[in-house]
């Protein structure tokens, strides 16, 4: 005997079956996972569909053999970002100033460079912006790369301008 609630939670079962194997191939990715997918495998990452290469204070990152982006994580900057930061098709969709002026870029905000985290006031410290008298995202280590898993790992410390460490 099937009751009423339940025989609505097969119901939605079913259709989400369904719409699952509806598109062969398309599967969203999980908290933490960036890659491409063979389509055969749900939980299959293409065997280097997303590399790491190393270079003195950046990581380049390329998918499908293509550039993607690169993480800037040089020990004298005041905090890691990714520039260019790369659609698909491998247009740029950040400007390039001031890591890369291109004819055209404004030159406004001199601390928004490709795809970068930051806080405003901290204990009344400011790590938005760059510069003397400005907080610090400093490295507590190299970062760590995972190609299976295509992740970036970094670990970081919130300095103030007097070599405090915030958190």
């Amino acid at each position: 005997v099937v009751r009423h609630g339940e025989q609505h939670q097969v119901h939605a079962r079913h259709h989400l079956l369904r719409r699952r194997h509806a598109c062969p191939g398309q599967h969203r990715l999980g908290p933490g996972e960036a890659g491409l997918r063979d389509g055969r495998h749900r939980d299959h990452l293409v065997a280097g569909a997303v590399q790491f290469t190393r270079q003195p204070g950046r990581i380049l990152v390329t998918v499908a053999g293509q550039p993607f982006t690169s993480l800037y994580c040089a020990r004298e900057q005041d905090k890691p970002f990714f520039y260019p930061l790369r659609a698909a098709s491998g247009v740029n969709v950040v400007r390039g100033w001031p890591v890369e002026p291109a004819p055209g870029d404004s030159t406004d905000h001199p601390h928004q460079r490709g795809l970068w985290w930051a806080h405003g006031l901290t204990n009344g410290v400011d790590f938005w912006t760059n510069g003397p008298g400005t907080g610090r995202y400093e490295l507590k280590a190299e970062p760590r790369v995972d190609a299976g898993r295509a992740t970036i790992r970094i670990d970081l410390d919130m300095v103030s301008p007097n070599k405090e460490a915030l958190g």
